[in-house]
């Protein structure tokens, strides 16, 4: 579907689309090479650029991984001047940091995240995913529980390469073996 949407009308939306289905499907040279269209039909998306370096890290290109991981923060700066306070903005860069290896600003950067939006699911998910990014996996642990049961969902974070350093865990294969 979304490479017949590339047909019809090039976009970066349908392209980063692709990329995120061939990053779950294992496919990553095909992933890097549709983050990288995307990226040259939009040079400012963030989002991409974190996704780009997410699938380098994947296929073992740190260095890459990290210039990615660089270039989104960059940008997340810069959108960040413009409104300090926006918690999806805040999110992203914290996941970014965490992925450079920053923990404090990581951690400061989800903690403002989540405190300018208290009941905001995916931002209670994102918490526990910058736990686990920054090794800290009791306290992503509870964060991953309390971000289930307000609803989010449970195969998106099961499939979350983010929460890999959790799978070993048994109260993470507790968390997902138990359906209510």
């Amino acid at each position: 579907m979304h490479r017949r949407a590339i047909e019809i009308y090039p976009n970066p939306a349908s392209f980063a689309n692709l990329g995120t289905d061939y990053f779950y499907l294992g496919k990553d040279d095909d992933a890097i090479e549709s983050y990288q269209a995307a990226l040259r039909l939009d040079p400012l998306d963030d989002v991409l650029y974190r996704n780009l370096g997410d699938v380098y890290l994947r296929v073992g290109r740190s260095l890459e991984a990290k210039e990615q991981f660089m270039r989104a923060s960059e940008l997340l700066i810069e959108r960040l001047k413009v409104n300090p306070n926006d918690a999806r903005l805040l999110a992203r860069f914290a996941n970014c940091q965490a992925k450079l290896g920053k923990e404090q600003e990581a951690l400061s950067g989800i903690e403002r995240a989540v405190s300018a939006e208290p009941h905001n699911v995916d931002l209670l998910y994102q918490n526990a995913v910058i736990y686990a990014l920054v090794g800290r996996p009791d306290e992503a642990m509870a964060q991953l529980r309390q971000a289930i049961a307000t609803g989010y969902s449970r195969s998106e974070a099961q499939r979350d390469p983010d929460l890999n350093s959790l799978r070993p865990r048994l109260d993470y294969q507790s968390l997902f073996s138990d359906r209510d």
